[in-house]
């Protein structure tokens, strides 16, 4: 489905994400699974999504603030 879109998906590598942030400082906590991007901050009439795995949700999430 992405590869078909006219935005295609580029899957990068882990290292290859971070790299993407230079020299902003990652603020907590850090580069990670989007599922385990502050999930106490849902509100009480969100879906809890959890998985198994964190890594199940594909997508890495991140903020970085410049020094």
């Amino acid at each position: 489905m992405y590869d078909r879109n006219s935005s295609p998906v580029i899957w990068r590598k882990h290292d290859e994400i971070k790299a993407l942030f230079g020299d902003f400082e990652l603020i907590p906590p850090g580069m990670t699974w989007t599922i385990a991007w502050h999930p106490e901050d849902a509100g009480p009439a969100e879906p809890e999504i959890t998985f198994a795995e964190p890594n199940a949700s594909l997508i890495l999430a991140g903020v970085g603030r410049k020094p």
